[in-house]
């Protein structure tokens, strides 16, 4: 409790230092040089882009990489604090939303980074020019929950969620980690995907996804 409390508070002071970086550079008027246009035409770019990433996940889709969102997500922010840094706002009730508006999007930003990205080494399982292996969040500590495959096609992807092929199952005894996983068989048919786990004491798991 006490960690989550202290990562609290610096995710909160982390929050708040685009607006005390302000007050220490004391603007007092609009940048209109060639960065400040810079800025907002990448902001609308990026925005458009995660428009069109929401727009593929309704279909299960994704675009090509790991965590490709959240670096997308975090772009935006950043040109969003470059964007306040160099605006000198006259209207006192605009820049108070403005501000509520940033501390809100760079806290919600730090915990989904930390949150997805930590430790990714461990829960991307596999990847190579034509698949990606992502090991799923277990919050309960059990690691029962079979990963997902990813299959590239260019600059978009679609996820399968595992399943067990029929006669396997969880056995308890192995977890599906990166450090006890050896090898990876991957084969594809018309309409499923085959994945073979191997552990590093010879037993395997045959599990399935369907497109």
């Amino acid at each position: 409790m006490e960690i989550l409390t202290l990562l609290g508070v610096i995710v909160l002071i982390i929050s708040f230092l685009p607006i005390g970086i302000k007050r220490l550079i004391g603007l007092k008027k609009t940048r209109s040089n060639w960065l400040y246009y810079v800025v907002n035409i990448s902001s609308i770019v990026l925005f458009l882009v995660l428009v069109f990433e929401y727009i593929l996940n309704l279909n299960n889709q994704y675009l090509t990489g790991y965590k490709t969102r959240n670096f997308l997500i975090i772009g935006l922010s950043l040109l969003f604090i470059v964007h306040y840094l160099m605006t000198f706002y006259k209207n006192k009730t605009y820049l108070f939303f403005v501000q509520f508006l940033l501390v809100t999007t760079v806290f919600a930003t730090t915990i989904i980074s930390v949150v997805n990205l930590s430790n990714f080494e461990n829960f991307m399982l596999y990847q190579d020019y034509e698949f990606r292996i992502e090991k799923n969040w277990d919050l309960m500590g059990t690691n029962t929950f079979l990963p997902k495959v990813y299959k590239k096609n260019g600059v978009i992807e679609s996820q399968i969620q595992l399943e067990y092929a029929e006669g396997f199952g969880y056995d308890y005894f192995h977890n599906l980690d990166k450090s006890e996983i050896i090898d990876y068989s991957i084969s594809e048919s018309d309409s499923l995907i085959h994945v073979q786990f191997t552990f590093k004491d010879g037993s395997f798991v045959n599990t399935l996804g369907r497109k």
